[in-house]
Protein backbone atom coordinates (compact mmCIF):
# COMPACT_ATOMS: atom_id res chain seq x y z
CA UNK A 1 0.00 0.00 0.00
CA UNK A 2 1.43 3.33 -0.67
CA UNK A 3 2.00 5.76 1.72
CA UNK A 4 -0.03 9.58 1.61
CA UNK A 5 2.75 12.71 1.81
CA UNK A 6 0.38 15.29 1.47
CA UNK A 7 0.80 17.95 -1.39
CA UNK A 8 -0.39 21.88 -0.34
CA UNK A 9 0.00 25.11 -1.69
CA UNK A 10 0.30 27.97 0.82
CA UNK A 11 -0.59 31.51 -0.53
CA UNK A 12 1.52 33.64 2.22
CA UNK A 13 1.29 37.29 2.21
CA UNK A 14 4.59 38.80 1.66
CA UNK A 15 3.97 40.90 4.81
CA UNK A 16 3.18 37.71 7.34
CA UNK A 17 6.11 35.25 6.86
CA UNK A 18 9.88 37.10 5.76
CA UNK A 19 11.81 35.17 2.93
CA UNK A 20 13.64 32.95 4.85
CA UNK A 21 10.94 31.21 6.59
CA UNK A 22 9.11 30.59 3.42
CA UNK A 23 12.58 29.06 1.82
CA UNK A 24 13.16 26.77 5.25
CA UNK A 25 9.43 25.56 4.65
CA UNK A 26 9.58 24.93 0.82
CA UNK A 27 13.26 22.48 1.96
CA UNK A 28 11.60 20.73 4.93
CA UNK A 29 8.86 19.54 3.06
CA UNK A 30 10.96 18.97 -0.33
CA UNK A 31 8.30 20.05 -3.37
CA UNK A 32 5.29 18.85 -1.66
CA UNK A 33 4.44 22.30 -0.44
CA UNK A 34 3.95 24.82 -2.93
CA UNK A 35 4.01 28.23 -1.42
CA UNK A 36 2.99 31.25 -3.27
CA UNK A 37 4.14 34.71 -1.79
CA UNK A 38 1.36 37.29 -2.02
CA UNK A 39 1.33 40.89 -1.95
CA UNK A 40 -1.17 40.74 0.81
CA UNK A 41 -3.74 37.72 1.72
CA UNK A 42 -6.86 39.85 0.59
CA UNK A 43 -4.87 38.93 -3.40
CA UNK A 44 -6.16 35.69 -3.40
CA UNK A 45 -9.05 35.01 -4.76
CA UNK A 46 -11.42 32.11 -4.91
CA UNK A 47 -10.62 31.06 -8.27
CA UNK A 48 -7.30 30.59 -7.45
CA UNK A 49 -8.00 28.55 -4.57
CA UNK A 50 -10.20 26.29 -6.06
CA UNK A 51 -7.56 26.08 -9.08
CA UNK A 52 -5.10 24.84 -6.76
CA UNK A 53 -7.54 21.72 -5.72
CA UNK A 54 -8.12 21.14 -9.13
CA UNK A 55 -4.48 21.41 -10.37
CA UNK A 56 -4.35 17.93 -7.21
CA UNK A 57 -3.82 20.05 -3.97
CA UNK A 58 -4.49 17.89 -0.93
CA UNK A 59 -5.00 20.81 1.23
CA UNK A 60 -4.57 24.99 0.56
CA UNK A 61 -3.13 27.28 3.49
CA UNK A 62 -3.88 30.86 3.30
CA UNK A 63 -1.32 33.10 5.47
CA UNK A 64 -2.13 36.35 6.54
CA UNK A 65 -1.59 39.32 9.28
CA UNK A 66 -3.06 38.59 12.39
CA UNK A 67 -6.78 40.29 11.99
CA UNK A 68 -6.18 44.11 13.05
CA UNK A 69 -2.75 44.55 11.76
CA UNK A 70 -3.14 44.34 8.17
CA UNK A 71 -1.38 47.00 5.81
CA UNK A 72 -3.51 46.90 3.32
CA UNK A 73 -6.00 47.95 6.03
CA UNK A 74 -8.72 44.62 5.53
CA UNK A 75 -6.86 42.03 3.07
CA UNK A 76 -6.79 39.24 5.56
CA UNK A 77 -10.47 39.47 6.85
CA UNK A 78 -11.42 39.49 2.79
CA UNK A 79 -9.13 36.73 2.61
CA UNK A 80 -11.04 35.04 5.69
CA UNK A 81 -14.24 35.34 4.33
CA UNK A 82 -12.84 33.48 0.72
CA UNK A 83 -12.01 30.88 2.82
CA UNK A 84 -14.84 30.78 4.15
CA UNK A 85 -16.93 30.53 0.85
CA UNK A 86 -14.47 28.22 -0.83
CA UNK A 87 -14.75 26.29 2.76
CA UNK A 88 -18.70 26.05 2.30
CA UNK A 89 -18.12 25.35 -1.58
CA UNK A 90 -15.63 22.02 -0.81
CA UNK A 91 -18.44 21.25 1.81
CA UNK A 92 -21.10 21.11 -1.15
CA UNK A 93 -18.98 18.96 -3.80
CA UNK A 94 -18.07 16.24 -1.04
CA UNK A 95 -14.46 17.67 -1.03
CA UNK A 96 -14.53 18.39 2.36
CA UNK A 97 -14.30 21.81 3.42
CA UNK A 98 -11.45 21.06 6.08
CA UNK A 99 -8.86 21.35 3.01
CA UNK A 100 -8.11 25.37 3.58
CA UNK A 101 -7.55 26.69 6.40
CA UNK A 102 -6.56 30.64 7.11
CA UNK A 103 -3.74 31.46 9.08
CA UNK A 104 -2.54 34.73 11.04
CA UNK A 105 0.82 35.44 11.55
CA UNK A 106 3.84 38.41 11.74
CA UNK A 107 7.58 37.90 11.67
CA UNK A 108 7.50 38.75 15.46
CA UNK A 109 4.85 35.85 16.62
CA UNK A 110 6.59 32.60 18.21
CA UNK A 111 4.11 30.13 16.11
CA UNK A 112 5.78 30.85 12.47
CA UNK A 113 5.02 29.10 9.30
CA UNK A 114 6.56 25.67 9.79
CA UNK A 115 4.38 25.36 13.03
CA UNK A 116 1.16 26.22 10.97
CA UNK A 117 1.95 23.90 8.28
CA UNK A 118 2.96 20.92 10.16
CA UNK A 119 -0.33 21.16 11.67
CA UNK A 120 -2.44 21.17 8.22
CA UNK A 121 0.08 18.24 6.64
CA UNK A 122 -1.52 16.26 9.87
CA UNK A 123 -4.73 17.50 9.32
CA UNK A 124 -4.57 16.43 5.54
CA UNK A 125 -3.28 13.08 6.58
CA UNK A 126 -6.20 12.02 8.83
CA UNK A 127 -8.42 13.26 5.44
CA UNK A 128 -7.06 11.91 2.70
CA UNK A 129 -5.97 12.37 -0.77
CA UNK A 130 -7.99 14.67 -2.83
CA UNK A 131 -10.80 13.16 -4.65
CA UNK A 132 -9.36 14.57 -7.92
CA UNK A 133 -5.86 12.03 -7.42
CA UNK A 134 -8.27 9.22 -6.83
CA UNK A 135 -10.41 10.36 -10.44
CA UNK A 136 -7.47 11.06 -12.34
CA UNK A 137 -5.59 7.77 -11.54
CA UNK A 138 -8.97 5.56 -12.76
CA UNK A 139 -9.18 7.72 -15.95
CA UNK A 140 -5.32 6.53 -16.52
CA UNK A 141 -6.03 3.29 -15.66
CA UNK A 142 -9.28 2.79 -18.06
CA UNK A 143 -7.43 4.08 -20.91
CA UNK A 144 -4.46 2.25 -20.73
CA UNK A 145 -6.87 -1.11 -19.97
CA UNK A 146 -9.04 -0.04 -23.61
CA UNK A 147 -5.76 0.47 -25.25
CA UNK A 148 -4.79 -3.33 -24.05
CA UNK A 149 -7.82 -4.91 -25.62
Amino acid sequence: METFEPEMVVFCCQNSVDEDETEAVRRQYDGRVHIVRMPCSGKTDVRYLMKAFESGADGVLIVGCPEGACRSLDGNMRAKKRVGYVRSLLEEIGFGGDRIEMAHLSPSMQEGLSEVVRAMIEKIEEIGPNPIKNHRKGAKCAKKTSKGV
